[in-house]
This record gives C-alpha cells, sequence and structure tokens, in this order.
C-alpha cells in the first residue's frame, strides 16, 4: 500500500494467494517458481519492486538467486520463518544477508488477548518451537458432523491431494468454483454461485492442500483434515 513504490510486484508460493491479493490491492503478481525460472520472459522484470511473501517455504539458495538476479530491484521479502511450511527441497530459509532485517511480533487478527484464539496460536507456536505435542483445545469431529454443518463458504484443508477430492466428491452438489485455467480470472481463483465461471478450465472444489493456499485468511470455518498429519 505504499504509494511511493513504482511498478510493485507480489510474489507467493500459490496462484491461489496471488489471486485474493490480486483482486484486494490490484497487483501484479508472480509466483515464487516463476522468479527463480530461467525463463527470459519472466515478467517480474517488467517490475522494480518485488514483495515476495511466505519466504518460510522458498529455499535459501532461491533467496540468494533472487538476490542476485534482481539486485537492481528493492526486495521485500516477508515470512513467519521457523513457524511456517518449511521449503520442499534445499536448505531451509536463512534470515541473513539483508541490507535492513525487522522481526515484527503484532498479531493484527487479534483485536485483543482475551480472544480465545491467541492462546491456541501461543500454543501452536510452543509446539513448534519445542517440537512438542500438547492437548490443544481444539474439537475433532467425524463426517456427519461435517456433512451436516459445513457450508461452500468454509475451507477444508487436507494433506494430501487424494483426500482433496474426497472433499469435493462429497459435496459435489454445492458450487464452489476452481479457477484452472482461464483468460477472464485468476489462477487460483474460488467463485461461490451457482453458475459457472468463464474459463477454459474451471472445476468444482471443496477440499485444499496446506502448501496451495498458504498465507491466505479464513473467514469462515476452517475444518482441518488430521489423516496423515506429521507437522
Amino acid at each position: 500500500t505504499d504509494k511511493d513504490f513504482i511498478n510493485m510486484m507480489f510474489a507467493s508460493p500459490s496462484h491461489k494467494l496471488n489471486a485474493v491479493k490480486a483482486n484486494e490491492y490490484g497487483a501484479d503478481v508472480i509466483t515464487h517458481q516463476a522468479l527463480v525460472s530461467s525463463n527470459p520472459m519472466c515478467k517480474a522484470l517488467y517490475a522494480n519492486v518485488l514483495i515476495i511473501d511466505e519466504v518460510s517455504m522458498m529455499s535459501n539458495e532461491d533467496k540468494e538467486l533472487i538476490m542476485d538476479k534482481f539486485k537492481k530491484f528493492k526486495i521485500i521479502m516477508c515470512g513467519d520463518v521457523g513457524y511456517q511450511l518449511p521449503c520442499i527441497k534445499g536448505t531451509p530459509f536463512k534470515t541473513e544477508g539483508f541490507v535492513y532485517y525487522n522481526h515484527l511480533t503484532t498479531n493484527h487478527r487479534i483485536k485483543n488477548k482475551d480472544d480465545p484464539l491467541h492462546e491456541l496460536l501461543n500454543e501452536l507456536r510452543d509446539c513448534i518451537k519445542n517440537n512438542t505435542s500438547y492437548n490443544l483445545n481444539i474439537p475433532l469431529i467425524d463426517e456427519k458432523y461435517l456433512v451436516e454443518n459445513y457450508k461452500r463458504e468454509d475451507m477444508i484443508l487436507t494433506f494430501t491431494n487424494k483426500s482433496k477430492d474426497k472433499y469435493t466428491k462429497l459435496f459435489s452438489q454445492l458450487k464452489k468454483w476452481y479457477i484452472e485455467e482461464s483468460q477472464v480470472h485468476n489462477h487460483g481463483e474460488i467463485f461461490i454461485q451457482d453458475e459457472r465461471p468463464e474459463g477454459k478450465k474451471v472445476e468444482i472444489r471443496h477440499g485444499f492442500t496446506t502448501h496451495s493456499i498458504q498465507g491466505e485468511t479464513a473467514k469462515d470455518k476452517l475444518y482441518i483434515d488430521i489423516e496423515c498429519m506429521n507437522d
């Protein structure tokens, strides 16, 4: 939102998060993968400022590649390193090599410390920091409860694509559209409406892997499939 940025581009690991930010701020967007690509047509070449989000999912090798490849750019990297999804391959992201580094601790999603979510988030961070598991106060539900209470505005997080498809099949009668390919909409956008959005490849989807929506804010109910969960 800094009006002094010229030709700003937002980068994240997922098309889904990019689509949200493109709609929210009217920003040009690009994925982490495209930034490190050797393709000379990489559209980030036409930007002056790169704001790179969710850098915990970026390897340190890719971080250094970006810093070298775009060394004439203003590069701002943001992320909750150590407490979010790590990179799949390579050395984990290191918070070093920056001209300026700032550790922010204010949680803007919590309006006051009496919010039950505040205590839960702190407990989760303690679990991650100490590599332990507590008996977190999170209710467990069965499929019957889910079927009776799930609304298409809600979000279901899964660990694998196989389980993702299971929930899509379970709620196939509810029109929640996911954009795979479109000349009109961004890849990863979700439309909650009865009519099919315009696009070459559009599908009904009700389950999403954590990696595919990392960084988004859930505004309705969030259901988490704990099958195969190991983090």
